[in-house]
């Protein structure tokens, strides 16, 4: 149940602070205009009953003095609130120095006890936890498909398989014929022909089931954790942009150059989701734990490499939506953020797991 309030409140803002290695006992935090509001969760149940030792307002003190280290410039205050998780309340109570403010939370009948003389609220922690623990099971579990399944990403994804479901069954023939046929960019269409449009619709053909399979696993992989960061409106801008920017400097390059090249497929896109993600990842690098950033460089350097000596790839839309990316996270994610910082210390935004 432990980590059950410790999603909960990570849910609604706050961010992971300590944790002992059996997580028994965790922090989470959150920092505002008035100080550090910081909630210690104690499991004071099974086995963990016999072993836990009195605790006192000193030690609820020094784990606030342990956050508040890592923020000298944003904490004016603390204020610290001690949960505890337990069937036996009155013999939880007489492990507690009476000065240490704490919240009870029955385990055994999922419900929030606060005592007169204790705090009766705490930020919005108290409508969490309660919220929590009264959740319907199967409520939450939608809720958490939901986030696992990152509705706009999947949604992207099923757009490109049932255009290239579309274009087997009704297209003519197989070859560039039908990807023209159907919306593929290239120069002659563009501007011979002012199909304009051509620069979005090409983001969602595919040539091959090969070429539309590593795209879709690539975007599922880096689409979810980024739709979470950045909100569904800033993802689906992010997505097109992207595409729709990678596919003009391509075709330009391409023309530079004197190649005549048919552009087709979500990679740019992908690629800038892929830039997109890396850089909020290292904007938020203060706040975030454990995150796998050497994976993730790896695998765009793949992304955006991918193809550069194999005919038929246009790797310069990889590269450039890359680019593109970066810079459409740090104007639709990174400045809001610096701005939104000049009232509220930082960001408790959630992440949500990669």
């Amino acid at each position: 149940m432990l980590i059950k309030l410790e999603n909960a409140l990570i849910e609604a803002g706050y961010l992971r602070g300590l944790a002992n290695e059996d997580h028994t006992e965790s922090v989470v935090f959150k920092l505002t205009k008035l100080g550090l509001f910081y909630i210690c969760l104690l499991d004071d149940t099974g086995a963990n009953v016999d072993k836990r030792e009195t605790f006192t307002r000193e030690r609820l003190k020094e784990m606030g003095d342990r956050i508040a280290e890592k923020y000298p410039q944003y904490v004016r205050d603390t204020f610290g609130l001690l949960v505890v998780l337990t069937p036996d309340s009155s013999a939880s109570r007489q492990k507690l120095e009476e000065d240490v403010p704490f919240w009870i939370v029955d385990s055994h009948k999922k419900k929030l006890m606060i005592y007169d003389d204790q705090p009766g609220t705490f930020l919005d922690a108290r409508t969490v936890i309660e919220g929590r623990l009264t959740t319907v099971p199967w409520k939450n579990l939608l809720k958490q498909m939901k986030i696992l399944l990152s509705p706009v990403n999947i949604g992207l994804i099923l757009a490109c398989i049932v255009i290239f479901i579309f274009q087997k069954i009704f297209g003519s023939g197989e070859g560039i014929g039908t990807l023209e046929q159907y919306g593929a960019m290239h120069s002659s269409t563009f501007f011979e022909k002012n199909e304009y449009w051509t620069a979005f619709t090409h983001i969602f053909l595919h040539g091959s089931f090969q070429h539309l399979f590593l795209n879709m696993v690539t975007q599922l992989y880096v689409g979810k954790p980024l739709e979470v960061l950045m909100g569904k409106i800033r993802f689906v801008l992010t997505y097109l942009l992207s595409g729709v920017g990678a596919g003009l400097i391509s075709l330009a390059l391409y023309i530079h150059e004197g190649e005549n090249v048919y552009s087709v497929g979500a990679s740019g896109a992908i690629s800038g989701l892929c830039g997109a993600l890396l850089c909020i990842l290292f904007l938020n690098r203060h706040r975030l734990q454990k995150v796998p950033y050497l994976r993730y460089l790896i695998f765009l350097g793949i992304v955006v490499t991918n193809g550069i000596n194999t005919p038929g790839v246009n790797w310069m839309a990889h590269a450039s939506g890359a680019v593109l990316g970066m810079i459409l996270a740090l104007l639709l994610y990174g400045i809001p953020k610096l701005k939104k910082q000049a009232d509220v210390p930082l960001d408790t935004e959630g992440m949500g797991q990669a």
